[in-house]
This record gives structure tokens, sequence and C-alpha cells, in this order.
């Protein structure tokens, strides 16, 4: 596990606090952790300000293929939130568009994960990870379109939609059916399919995967973040600590895995002064 630890710290370059909790055989017997870090440390006590959130999973069988995961829920603590207000970017562009959407990216990452082609054997595949708002009807969701090179070069879309989250945990991110994916591969290449959209199901196969949201932009004539944050210090004190991430990993065979990160943050007027400084951009 520490050598699991290290790997998701050294991803997100920060220090991490960990709490595994697992259930299940398959859960029991692979190492997994979390990490996270909301940007800045110093936030407003009641109001909430743009930030940059940075979160990442690792899942390893240790010697053994990567476990399959059947679901995915980042849930983000309740002094953070996801707003809406941005272009979304339709699903089928990601698919479709070489460089779509620029004015609905989000976030930027990277995936890795073993993926089987039809009647081949498993392929360890890194991915650029690039994410973007979308909205459908009233869902909001996270679209994290995934590239691929070699030796497997395709795309696929990881779509997370925001949902609520219990106790500490405000929003969640979550992919109700990995199952479900559908990758599209790159035209005439050797080791894929003729037919784009025909490799399904083969994506849950995730070693790590690490996310870092940054959107900022004006609503309103006021400057505004696709995610927000505020420090939960008492009155009286500068300081405080609170639940940012709980990674709640779903196996194939029901088992579950749910790594937890804590974070500490700084409020006061400093932090109320600089709401109107928040710089711009998407990284």
């Amino acid at each position: 596990m520490r050598g699991l630890l290290a790997t998701a710290a050294c991803l997100l370059g920060l220090a991490v606090v960990l709490v595994v909790a697992a259930r299940g055989e398959t859960a029991a017997e692979t190492r997994t952790a979390a990490a996270a870090d909301l940007i800045p440390r110093e936030l407003p006590r009641e109001e909430f300000a743009p930030a940059r959130l940075r979160i990442a999973f690792a899942s390893d069988a240790a010697g053994a293929p990567t476990p399959e995961l059947r679901r995915i829920a980042l849930e983000v603590g309740d002094r953070v939130r996801f707003r809406g207000g941005l272009p979304s970017c339709p699903l089928a562009d990601l698919y479709e568009e070489e460089r779509p959407c620029p004015r609905s990216i989000i976030g930027h990452g990277a995936v890795a994960s073993e993926i089987a082609p039809p009647g081949g054997a498993p392929r360890a595949v890194d991915g650029e990870l690039v994410a973007f708002f979308n909205q459908t009807h009233r869902q909001a969701r996270v679209l994290a379109r995934v590239v691929t090179g070699e030796p497997l070069p395709l795309t696929y879309v990881i779509p997370f939609s925001v949902k609520p989250a219990a106790g500490a945990y405000g929003n969640g991110l979550v992919v109700r059916r990995m199952s479900r994916i559908v990758g599209k591969c790159a035209a005439g290449h050797p080791n894929c399919l003729a037919q784009p959209y025909t490799l399904k199901g083969v994506y849950g196969h995730i070693s790590e995967l690490r996310m870092t949201l940054d959107r900022r932009f004006a609503a309103g004539g006021e400057r505004r973040g696709f995610v927000e944050g505020r420090c939960p210090a008492e009155p009286g004190s500068e300081r405080a600590a609170f639940p940012i991430l709980r990674a709640v990993l779903t196996y194939g065979d029901g088992s579950e895995a749910s790594p937890s990160v804590s974070q500490p943050c700084r409020a006061g007027d400093r932090a109320e002064r600089r709401l109107g400084a928040v710089g711009r951009g998407s990284r």
C-alpha cells in the first residue's frame, strides 16, 4: 500500500491522508489509494470561491490483472460544490471531432488501464483525459474523454453524472455502469476493429485515474468557477480540516473499496478579499 499511495501522491504532487475501507473478495485483495487537493488552501469562511480540485485514485492487484470496476463514485466534501453556467458539449462531438467544444472544457488528466480488444490479450494503455461540461435536460455531467496511443489507439468517454452524496460529502461524480462505455478505434489501425463504436464494455480495468477540474468564467457580473469551495473553520478559529474525497469503487464481483482523503484549510478576511482576484483559465 505504501508504493501505491506514493504513486497517487506523486501523480498530484501533494501530501495525502488516506483511509481504506474494503468489503468483499476482490476489494480485500486489491491495493487501493486515493489522493485529492483543493487549491487555494486559503478560502472564505462563508462564501464559496472559485477553486481548483485535483482528484485521483489507484487500484492494483499486485501481480494479477487489473481488477474490473463496475461502478465509480468520486464523492466530494460538502465544502466543495460544482456549478453550471457553461456551454454543454454533446457526447457525439467527443467521438467525431478532433478538438471538440473548447468553451466546455473544465479539466485535464490521465488514465492508465488494461484494455483487451476482441480476440486479443489485455494491453496496458495510457490515455490523455480532457473533461467537458455536459447538461442533458436537468442532469449535469462531467464527460471525461480519453484518447490513447499505441499499442491500441482509440477514443472513449467516461460519463460522470453529478449526483448528491450523503453525510459529509455534498456531491458525487458517479459512473453507474462502466460496462456501457463505448469506444471508437483509430481509423485503419491493425490492432483495432474495422467498424467504429464496436469496442464495448472493456474500459473498467483502471489501475490509475487522475483529473484536475478548474474552469473560471464570468456570469452575472461575477467571477465563478466550475469548482468552488469554502473553509469550514469555526468562528474564532482560522484553521480547519474537512473530508474532501471518498472514492467508492465497486468491482465486478460486487465488492467495494472506499479510500478517503481529508484536507486542512485556512479561513479569514484575507481569503475574503481575494474573491474578486481569481485568475482565468481552465488548467
